[in-house]
Formats: structure tokens, C-alpha cells, sequence
């Protein structure tokens, strides 16, 4: 679960007031995903809450509760909406960082196998009457100056 899926499903149960108050209030026993309960009104709340936020099911049962944990921080005032997107700038910043270190190291990966070559060489053997094929790799240094 990201911090931009809350602001999502913020700005996607506006139109809820029922279900953010639901989300507000709720305190089972056994967390958002595990609480099991008979009251029709309840259960009608979690299948609308499942259908807006997770029609494509692609929310795990950790992902699911992080998520209505943080819509309960939002709605009771511990958390507010420019803390989530200062979280989402941070998020992306933290991911454009990676994505810039993962191509120097690709590049430097590049230039190390430009200076390598690797010839393989196969050698047929007999372990006990069973054909055994070896694998041996041969590298030597072509660009070295």
C-alpha cells in the first residue's frame, strides 16, 4: 500500500459520508480484514468499501488493513491530508533517487562486461555410462590498455 493510495481513496469515498464514518468509528476485535460480524448494515459496508477501493482485488489482507488504518488516522484527525502528500513527494523522490543509482549501476555493469569477454566452452564427459556436460568460462581482458 502506498501513501497516494490513501489520498485515492480519500478523495474516492468524499461522496461516503456513511462510510467514512464507518471507517471512523470501527473498532473490531480482529482489525479490518478479520472481524467478523453478523450485522447486515456492517457487512454491506465492507462489500461497498471492497467494490470502491479494491475492485480489481489486487489488496493483500496487510495491504487492506494499512490502508483503513490510515483512512481512520485521516478521518479522527491524526493524520491530514498534507502530511500524505508531503509522504507521496518523499515516496517519489526516494524512487526517482533508486532509478538513478539502478542506471549507473547498469552502466558500470555495461562497461565491465565491454572490457570482459567470456568464451564458454563445453566438455563432453561419462559419469557411470551418463553423457555429463561441463560447463567451463574462459575470460580474458580485450580493451585493457
Amino acid at each position: 500500500m502506498s501513501y497516494s493510495s490513501v489520498l485515492n481513496a480519500i478523495d474516492v469515498l468524499v461522496e461516503y459520508p456513511d462510510l467514512q464514518k464507518y471507517i471512523k468509528e470501527f473498532n473490531g476485535h480482529d482489525g479490518f480484514m478479520f472481524t467478523v460480524g453478523t450485522d447486515p448494515q456492517r457487512i454491506a459496508y465492507e462489500i461497498q468499501l471492497e467494490q470502491l477501493l479494491d475492485a480489481n482485488g489486487m489488496h493483500s489482507g496487510g495491504s487492506w488493513g494499512c490502508l483503513m488504518r490510515s483512512l481512520q488516522a485521516v478521518y479522527n484527525g491524526a493524520l491530514t491530508r498534507e502530511e500524505l502528500e508531503n509522504k507521496v513527494a518523499a515516496e517519489k523522490c526516494r524512487m526517482q533517487e533508486w532509478e538513478a543509482a539502478y542506471q549507473l549501476r547498469q552502466a558500470a555493469a555495461a562497461q565491465v562486461r565491454a572490457e570482459y569477454r567470456c568464451e564458454e566452452e563445453a566438455a563432453e564427459g561419462d559419469v557411470g555410462g551418463i553423457p555429463l556436460a561441463e560447463e567451463k568460462f574462459n575470460c580474458r581482458i580485450v580493451n585493457k590498455e
